[in-house]
């Protein structure tokens, strides 16, 4: 079965759409949950602000349960809309972005425990007061090593699809590479911050740059433009 260019257009839209929705859900859970509950610098406040709103937590780790199955979606879109470019390429980029969806789902075990830690239905037994705070940082910087694994996962399917948006005829090449240099500052991002944690502070704006200058267009352009028409056609 041929893809048409009307439902090639409709795919690179549907890209684009998800592409909000893991926008929202991933400045939430990824920025505004971390900022608002924890604190690196005290644990006896990381609690208390958990424990005084631990229903935002629980928002976070949905909020990421939902990234992680739109992500199944994205990654097949991706596949169907650029494998007439290059199959090979096409189903690498599609396995790097269900990689990064395992590990973020993987990743909301130290969130689990945080809630466990933290909830007012876990008895005071198990654990002394410093035991349960020392846990619950540890979880925390857990999570976010973790996020610095699926950022690798991330950062090699950005620069994939970025050659298949250079080579495809059928999208800018400037998307394809502007996309690419996001995804060497997001590998730049997760590796630099593993190797030389004392510099996580440059890597952040590393990272930060990335999404805008490589992320915001690719998602404008589907969102909007879709592809150009008269390109060589997709195959199922």
């Amino acid at each position: 079965m041929m893809l048409s260019e009307r439902q090639r257009k409709q795919y690179a839209h549907g890209i684009g759409a998800l592409y909000v929705v893991l926008l929202v859900c991933g400045s939430f859970s990824l920025m505004y949950v971390p900022s608002t509950l924890f604190d690196p610098t005290s644990a006896a406040q990381t609690i208390q602000n958990i424990q005084s709103d631990q229903w935002l937590l629980r928002m976070g780790i949905v909020s990421v349960g939902v990234i992680c199955i739109t992500e199944l979606f994205v990654s097949a879109l991706i596949y169907f809309l650029f494998r007439s470019v290059s199959p090979l390429l096409a189903l690498t980029a599609a396995f790097a972005r269900l990689g990064n969806a395992v590990m973020q789902g993987a990743n909301l075990f130290a969130l689990g425990g945080i809630c466990i830690l933290t909830s007012e239905n876990t008895s005071s037994e198990w654990f002394e007061p410093h035991l349960q705070a020392d846990n619950v940082m540890l979880l925390i910087q857990l999570n976010q090593f973790g996020e610095l694994i699926w950022e690798m996962f991330f950062a090699c399917h950005c620069m994939i699809v970025g050659v298949l948006i250079y080579k495809s005829g059928f999208m800018p090449k400037v998307l394809g590479v502007l996309l690419s240099i996001a995804g060497i500052g997001y590998a730049v991002h997760g590796f630099g911050t593993m190797l030389y944690p004392a510099f996580e502070t440059l890597f952040d704006q590393a990272a930060v740059s990335a999404a805008i200058i490589g992320e915001l267009p690719f998602m404008f352009w589907l969102l909007f433009k879709g592809v150009r028409l008269k390109a060589p056609l997709n195959s199922l």
